[in-house]
This record gives C-alpha cells, sequence and structure tokens, in this order.
C-alpha cells in the first residue's frame, strides 16, 4: 500500500511543484531511501500520539513555508491523485479539508494555517473525525469534508486492498 501510495504522490507531484515529504515511524532514513528511493524527502515522526505527530508534520511544514499542507497515509488504497488535488483546490478557500474513512477516522488532512485541530483527539477510535470537526468549529475554521472512503487497519479490511490491486492488473 506505501508503494501504491506514493505512485498516487509521484502523479500529484507531476501536475503541481510539490513538496512531498514522508514521515515515518521505526528505521531510519537510510532503510527508507533503500526501501522506497531516493527520490523524496524523509523525517521520523518523532515520539507521541497521532495527534502531537501530524501536529508537529504540519508545524515543520508551515514554518519550511508552505502555504497549504496535507497529510495523507498509506492506508487508504481508494485515495487518488485526483482527490488530493482536490484537496489542494479546495484549501484555496477553506480552513480545513478531511477526507472521512468510513471508520470514524479520517484518510487525509489539510490545513492551510497552523491550528490547533489535533488537541484533545481520541486517537484510535471511531470518534476522531467527529471530535475533529467539533474542535474546527470550536476554532471558527471553514471546513470542506470530502468523499467517505474505506481505510485498511486491520486483517479484516484488506478485501479494501484485495479490491484496489485487482483493478491495477
Amino acid at each position: 500500500m506505501t508503494l501504491h501510495t506514493l505512485a498516487a504522490a509521484r502523479t500529484l507531484r507531476r501536475w503541481f511543484d510539490l513538496e512531498i515529504k514522508i514521515r515515518f515511524a521505526g528505521g531510519s532514513v537510510a532503510q527508507m531511501r533503500m526501501l522506497f528511493g531516493t527520490e523524496w524527502h524523509y523525517a521520523e515522526q518523532g515520539p507521541g500520539n497521532l495527534g502531537e505527530r501530524l501536529g508537529r508534520a504540519f508545524d515543520d511544514a508551515f514554518k519550511a513555508g508552505c502555504k497549504q499542507v496535507v497529510a495523507i497515509g498509506t492506508d487508504c488504497p481508494q485515495l487518488t491523485p485526483d482527490l488530493i488535488r482536490s484537496a489542494f483546490y479546495a484549501l484555496r478557500e477553506k480552513d480545513l479539508v478531511l477526507g472521512p474513512a468510513r471508520d470514524g477516522g479520517y484518510y487525509l488532512i489539510g490545513l492551510r494555517a497552523p491550528h490547533l485541530v489535533f488537541d484533545a483527539i481520541p486517537w484510535g477510535t471511531d470518534r476522531v473525525l467527529a471530535q475533529t470537526l467539533k474542535r474546527a468549529h470550536e476554532l471558527r475554521l471553514d471546513v470542506q469534508q470530502m468523499i467517505d472512503l474505506d481505510d485498511v487497519d486491520r486483517p479484516q479490511d484488506l478485501p479494501v486492498w484485495e479490491r484496489v490491486r485487482a483493478n491495477l492488473d
């Protein structure tokens, strides 16, 4: 699924002048380069829960001068370059873009400025999306939701990946 996601990112990079950074947990930059190639920028996610790691990734990107930042995982095989492009387009007018996962989380999150949307979220639960939307409302952010997709979190979710793979062949 990581290679599938990187193929989508490669397509997106052909369409836009983007910096793509792979944030990873476990392993080293050298191992990531060996597995996925030298064309990407790599950085360790660092410690903490998912919200802390996402917050750090967004903060780093905005400090580096990015005007729009979109984070995706590698666990949503239905995610396409067109959907990611749509998120960037939505960020021209919206503060926050969310790609809802059918399990109550999200497969994509985009921001056009730093915000504290990752605070007080029950990570790893079916309330992540709802709590993020509540937090966005509290912060008075203008939100765009994308289409609902399935992600692959557990072995019983693997048929989602198998259906996508079957259509690739």
